[in-house]
């Protein structure tokens, strides 16, 4: 049995693409500006995903308690992230960020460093 068939490396995709929400800006390769919007699950209480770039390490990690969400990310020095906060019903704790609405979707750019965001769903 081979482990570098496809089915693995698909669901390899889902954890960091969908539940870490670590996505590749086009626009900006080699992580230079990246997108961080997890899908918040029903069914996890809690996913960390972290992607060693060119420019150091992206992390996305969070826990659902109930339905208060904590999201922990890091972007690296000389980069920055577009930070999604999907099904955001509440900012209890933005970390200093200014977030705007986009069709429902809680949007925030942030620079280097690690910010631990705080909502409910």
């Amino acid at each position: 049995n081979s482990f570098n068939h496809y089915a693995y490396g698909a669901i390899g995709e889902w954890l960091y693409r969908v539940a870490a929400g670590i996505e590749i800006d086009e626009t900006a390769p080699g992580y230079k500006n990246c997108i961080i919007a997890p899908r918040i699950s029903r069914d996890l209480t809690f996913v960390t995903g972290k992607y060693q770039s060119v420019y150091g390490e992206v992390k996305s990690a969070w826990k659902r308690e109930n339905d208060i969400v904590t999201l922990t990310v890091r972007v690296p020095h000389n980069a920055t992230a577009e930070i999604r906060l999907m099904e955001a019903e509440e900012l209890m704790d933005s970390c200093g960020l200014s977030f705007t609405a986009e069709n429902g979707i809680r949007c925030a750019k942030a620079g280097s460093g690690e910010y631990t965001l705080i909502y409910s769903i």
